[in-house]
């Protein structure tokens, strides 16, 4: 066989092999040597060794993605897309200075995610480098979730640079929150299962007997926020959303992610805080929070959804629920829900889609003023059943309590 042939064949092989690892991970089963073996077999192909790296960390095998990842810190410049997963690795792994060290030498800075952000900024500022001002603009933009190199974000720029910015009240509030944000929420085997209103209290919110009546299967994904996604660093089934970049929408200051507490009084939820909104007439007001997907629902059928929610320091227009622009497909824009000054709440909303077609809903969880906000077990059923029930479509019934 020619040289060619030769470096042909290995490359086919290493390529069928990481096929079949992928595979055999998408069903749970990580077969950590076959990885291995298909970058021995093409140990200089730089896409297959991110390809595997990340596939063993979605899978939890973060020392060999590490050992797969590692020999492309010197392999090509600019720094190869996998870095900043390696940094990832790194820090969760306990080789955080090993971490710091790659970010800093790296040019450009590759990115990472908050997570990974708030931990090299707290390490930057704890060592008081004097590369610090080279890298604060885009750490800062990476867990704030704004570009603040905008002109729109230019007056937030300008606070964020301050040399006495850790002096000022935006500055303390910003290192709080950089404190639960460089937290890795912990792996759970809690199963999915988020509480469900009984149908006993759907009942007394509809003012008829539920008898026979029946809850579907959850439709959100990852109600309970038992499955995160370390790759991507959020809670599965839950995207970030910012509005809050100065234009269209007032200048926000939020920091959002996955608090993975497991103890009173926060539990594992999903957290804003805000440190600083605008108000703007001219703009809309600035707000973040967490999107779910668009989820389909039938016609004429009642929904319940459910979640908890926690207010510290907040007013009563900071929390809110968003999940429809349409009357008639549940309820349009978002809905208020009060302060609760450090005490959890729980919200059943039993709604229709009465649009006459077929509609969806994406419920959006967000924050509107200065405060912190959490949000957890959250579920979404359709009433089955109901055609004993006499229930005719109405406006959502909205019950906190």
């Amino acid at each position: 066989m020619g040289l060619v042939a030769a470096i042909q064949s290995r490359s086919l092989a290493s390529s069928v092999l990481l096929d079949l690892a992928e595979v055999a991970a998408l069903h749970g089963r990580t077969l950590r040597s076959t990885f291995v073996k298909a970058i021995t077999l093409e140990p200089r192909n730089e896409q297959k060794r991110m390809q595997a790296g990340r596939a063993l960390a979605e899978a939890g095998d973060f020392h060999t993605a590490i050992d797969i990842l590692l020999p492309l810190v010197n392999a090509s410049s600019p720094p190869a897309p996998g870095m900043g997963l390696l940094i990832s690795l790194l820090f969760a792994g306990g080789y955080a200075n090993e971490a710091f060290d790659i970010f800093d030498k790296l040019q450009p800075h590759p990115p990472v995610t908050p997570n990974v952000a708030a931990k090299l900024i707290q390490r930057y500022l704890a060592q008081d480098m004097s590369s610090w001002p080279n890298v604060r603009s885009e750490l800062l933009s990476t867990v704030l979730g704004i570009d603040l190199t905008t002109v729109a974000a230019l007056p937030l720029y300008n606070q964020l640079t301050r040399p006495d910015l850790w002096s000022t009240l935006l500055g303390k509030k910003l290192a709080d929150a950089l404190g639960w944000r460089a937290k890795q929420p912990p792996a759970s085997a809690i199963a999915d299962r988020p509480p469900a209103p009984s149908l006993y209290e759907i009942g007394m919110l509809l003012g008829v007997s539920t008898a026979g009546a029946t809850l579907g299967t959850n439709l959100l994904t990852n109600g309970n926020l038992t499955k995160y996604d370390f790759v991507e660093d959020r809670y599965v089934g839950w995207a970030p959303s910012y509005m809050c970049t100065g234009d269209p929408w007032n200048l926000g200051v939020f920091v959002l992610g996955p608090d993975g507490q497991t103890s009173a009084p926060v539990y594992r939820s999903l957290r804003v805080d805000a440190l600083q909104v605008n108000h703007l007439p001219s703009l809309q007001p600035a707000r973040a929070g967490f999107a779910h997907s668009p989820i389909p629902l039938n016609e004429d059928v009642p929904y319940v959804l459910s979640f908890a929610y926690r207010t510290e320091q907040t007013d009563n227009s900071a929390a809110a629920i968003w999940v429809s622009d349409t009357a008639r497909v549940f309820f349009a824009g978002d809905h208020s829900l009060s302060a609760t000054h450090g005490t959890w709440k729980q919200v059943t909303i039993i709604a229709w889609n009465r649009s006459g077609a077929p509609a969806s809903i994406a419920p959006l969880l967000r924050s509107f003023g200065v405060g912190s906000v959490w949000f957890k077990d959250i579920s979404l059923y359709s009433l089955g059943g109901i055609a004993r029930l006499h229930l005719a479509p109405r406006d959502a019934i909205i019950d906190v309590r």
